[in-house]
């Protein structure tokens, strides 16, 4: 898993580069794209290249299918769980409601996408000590203390996504973006439970369970697309958000509610995740003040955060 995080750290700096270095010279689409392309290519490389030094032993003939049976659901769920990063919902909000609704609503996607990316570096790093107690080499991890750290950051992201979205949205963007930061909102309603559940369904893997985040990446799927086609052609931009809020909420509650109990999120985690969700999409629709809000979703995350501290 340090492989893969290296990968995706050097095809992120890539990018990085390629951005400061190329688009202030030639800001179009097609220099996008190509420093998009070049980031992947790194990324690409540096796995091959780490890739190479560990070794592989051959699979024989007759016992590929077993190994392919073995492998498939966490192929599949791979490919559900990469598709929104691929803007799914995106391409269906050009479909429904044009590509000028589909434009305005990257920006606040992509702004979720990198808040989003502390998730998944949690599950890189989780899965080597979870592989470690299924293989009966070190003792169980303190997966409590994991999930508050990680709901408290969900919960203070939610926060400043509230207090300084629109006004960060315009600065990376510019003023035509102005105006989307209740849309960054509904995004990020869902990442208390994401950033809560998704390291600790993805850890499952190493137990050789194949099924749990299958599971969970299956039914955020259906939850998104289905979320998307029925409130895209209504809510254009603001239902795009709200069908991928519930995929995230809808995902982490079957992977909690798979795990095993002794990696089970406690009961304030949950709650506090539950309780500042349906908080932020009052918000967005303009039914709870946005300071007040604000305010209890930072406070929770922050007590969270120094209750985990507190257990270390």
């Amino acid at each position: 898993m340090s492989a893969a995080s290296l990968s995706t750290a050097a095809g992120g700096l890539a990018v990085l580069a390629g951005v400061a270095l190329l688009l202030p010279r030639s800001s179009t689409v097609t220099t996008a794209l190509i420093v998009l392309a070049g980031g992947e290519a790194v990324a690409a490389g540096v796995t091959w290249g780490l890739a190479r030094q560990i070794p592989i032993r051959r699979v024989a003939a007759h016992d590929l299918g077993r190994r392919l049976a073995d492998a498939w659901p966490f192929a599949l769920s791979s490919i559900i769980v990469y598709s929104y990063y691929l803007n799914v919902d995106t391409i269906l909000l050009a479909a429904l409601r044009g590509d000028a609704d589909a434009g305005l609503y990257s920006a606040p996607y992509r702004l979720f996408l990198a808040l989003n990316v502390v998730a998944v570096f949690a599950a890189y790093a989780l899965m080597p000590a979870a592989k470690r107690v299924a293989f009966g080499i070190s003792a169980e991890v303190s997966w409590q203390r994991v999930a508050r750290a990680l709901a408290a950051y969900g919960l203070v992201v939610l926060a400043a996504t509230e207090a300084v979205g629109d006004a960060a949205i315009e600065a990376i963007f510019g003023p035509e973006f102005a105006g989307l930061g209740d849309v960054l909102v509904i995004l990020c309603a869902g990442m208390p439970w994401y950033t809560l559940a998704y390291p600790l369904g993805y850890a499952t893997i190493a137990d050789n369970d194949r099924r749990t985040y299958l599971y969970g990446a299956v039914v955020a799927g259906i939850v998104a697309t289905a979320g998307s086609l029925t409130l895209i052609p209504a809510l254009g931009i603001e239902g795009a958000a709200v069908a991928t809020a519930l995929s995230l909420v809808a995902g982490s509650v079957v992977w909690i509610r798979r795990l095993p109990r002794i990696r089970r999120p406690p009961a304030d985690a949950v709650v506090h995740a539950t309780a500042w969700t349906s908080l932020a999409f009052l918000v967005a629709l303009d039914v709870a003040p946005s300071g007040v809000a604000g305010l209890v979703t930072g406070v929770a995350g922050l007590a969270l955060g120094i209750r985990a501290v507190r257990r270390a």
